[in-house]
């Protein structure tokens, strides 16, 4: 149920125009720059150009939420079969507890991944192909460069 919450979250967000990915993406980047660069990438982060981007981007997210939500939900209904209250039950939804664990902590991975890169072929768009934020030295590069090339 959390996963499908996540899902409304960010499809919510996207719907009405705030982007949840933007805030989480724009402060977790600027964190990793110096305090003189700073102001500069918040601006290019601001950039005009890059408002599709974290709307598609948070479309992204949600879709892919909502199929991991969904592909846990049939693992469950097939696992877990007793009925509950019992204590078959209670061992089958730890037995489906642990099974699900490790994808659901690559899911977390795996959302953030395409939405990453939409941004970052964005930002490549703007500023030019040497620009990128998937690289410590290209994130510094980027703050001291900035630039659109248009």
């Amino acid at each position: 149920m959390d996963v499908f919450l996540q899902a409304l979250v960010f499809l919510g967000s996207a719907v009405f125009g705030r982007p949840l990915l933007k805030p989480l993406i724009v402060e977790g980047l600027i964190k990793q720059v110096p305090a003189a660069q700073r102001h500069a990438l918040q601006e290019a982060l601001e950039h005009r150009g890059m408002t599709r981007a974290y709307w598609l981007s948070g479309v992204i997210a949600g879709v892919w939420k909502l199929m991991f939500g969904g592909l846990r939900m049939l693992v469950a209904y097939s696992v877990v079969t007793a009925p509950f209250g019992t204590a078959t039950f209670n061992a089958q939804v730890a037995v489906l507890m642990t099974v699900m664990y490790l994808p659901g902590l690559l899911m977390g991975a795996i959302v953030l991944a395409p939405a990453m890169l939409l941004v970052d072929r964005t930002v490549k768009r703007i500023y030019g192909p040497d620009v990128t934020l998937m690289r410590s030295e290209g994130l510094h590069s980027f703050a001291r460069n900035l630039t659109p090339a248009t």
